[in-house]
């Protein structure tokens, strides 16, 4: 049985700050969104002629969904570095 606490643990809403196509920051966590693979920040794909900045790209499509939304995301599995989270 899971007690407030843990429960508490597990939920997380409020003003997020995009990182990259696929992490946020939400208050002092930063967290990946489940089940998505996006180019990091920094990343470029294709190359020579064809090479484009896929990272900025992605950061910028999740920056203009967000917008100022809060979010509300729930806790399903933990990586080293980050949360990963389902939105709802």
């Amino acid at each position: 049985m899971l007690t407030a606490l843990a429960i508490s643990l597990l939920v997380q809403t409020g003003p997020v700050r995009v990182v990259d196509g696929d992490t946020l920051d939400l208050g002092r966590d930063r967290v990946r969104i489940y089940g998505i693979d996006a180019p990091e920040a920094g990343q470029t794909c294709g190359e020579g002629a064809t090479e484009w900045a896929c990272g900025q790209a992605a950061t910028e499509a999740l920056t203009a969904w967000i917008a100022s939304r809060t979010a509300t995301c729930r806790e399903i599995e933990r990586e080293g570095f980050a949360e990963n989270f389902k939105n709802g």
